[in-house]
């Protein structure tokens, strides 16, 4: 037998030895949970920042000069002894300035060698939910990597954005910047100027009041857009799909050849920057009733 014969075997009994340990060791595992609470000071018109891994987030505004986070953290281990270590290791970290606030959430790093490999390791076993109030005039920048976002009241920019999981804001007033890769993203009752992209999942938003000459953007690869707008709205827009229709009940002056898949148009005169795209959904544009 060849070297390579050698070394493909013993690659498929590793493989599958790994598989074999690592199924039985999350079989075993146990949950185990914290619990994490902290109010911190943050005046009006100051910044509040989240960063997390795994786990959804929640942001409400409330009418306070200070931030209230409750976190769960949760891990699964063996038992509680391993369980009690990597609760312990999976770190809530506050920076307090005046006039901004930034939590970080610290995952332990993980061996990449592979006898940790065979025996299952803790990656993805480890998790942070947060659900945090804020005062109502702040910036708020929430990033994470595995979980939903949801951002309810603030009246200030917002940026929302994660890669795996749906973003959901409503009654937010601001510059407003939503992302996700995979996930929808869905903003109702909003005011400002918004920018949305994903990659697979739709896109809807509902403008209560539109940014007056500035630029918007909502794009996405896998999904369908719906946009509502004020009827008044000033703006010059551009839309596309490659496999869809674009719609719009709004009193738009074309410009150049359009058709179902294509518009290009002033409305109201034209103003702002209104930009929508997709490859595979359709496109509405609609007034607000």
């Amino acid at each position: 037998m060849s070297k390579m014969s050698f070394y493909a075997l013993g690659l498929v009994l590793a493989c599958g030895l790994g598989g074999l340990f690592a199924g039985a060791r999350m079989a075993a595992a146990e949950t185990f949970k914290e619990h994490f609470e902290q109010t911190y000071p943050l005046s009006t018109g100051g910044a509040f920042t989240l960063k997390d891994v795994t786990g959804a987030v929640s942001v409400t505004a409330w009418d306070k000069s200070e931030v209230h986070v409750v976190a769960e953290k949760e891990v699964k281990a063996a038992n509680a002894e391993e369980g009690r270590q990597r609760l312990a290791e999976l770190r809530i970290d506050a920076t307090a300035k005046p006039g901004d606030l930034r939590i970080d959430t610290r995952f332990p790093h993980q061996n990449d060698g592979i006898l940790s490999w065979i025996g299952g390791g803790t990656g993805g076993s480890a998790s942070v939910s947060y659900k945090i109030e804020v005062p109502r005039n702040v910036k708020v920048n929430v990033v994470t990597v595995n979980g939903a976002l949801s951002v309810h009241g603030t009246a200030g920019d917002l940026r929302a954005e994660t890669t795996n999981g749906a973003v959901e804001v409503a009654g937010v007033q601001g510059r407003i910047h939503l992302g996700s890769t995979n996930g929808a993203i869905s903003a109702v009752d909003t005011a400002g100027s918004v920018v949305a992209e994903t990659t697979n999942g739709r896109i809807d938003v509902e403008l209560k009041q539109a940014e007056r000459g500035g630029k918007m953007s909502f794009s996405t690869t896998n999904g369908g857009i719906r946009l509502k707008v004020p009827r008044d709205i000033q703006a010059s827009i551009s839309a596309n799909t490659t496999n869809g229709r674009v719609s719009t009940d709004l009193p738009v002056q074309a410009r150049g050849n359009n058709n179902k898949r294509h518009l290009d148009g002033d409305v109201n005169g034209g103003g702002g920057r209104l930009e929508l795209s997709t490859t595979n959904g359709s496109i509405d544009i609609t007034a607000r009733q």
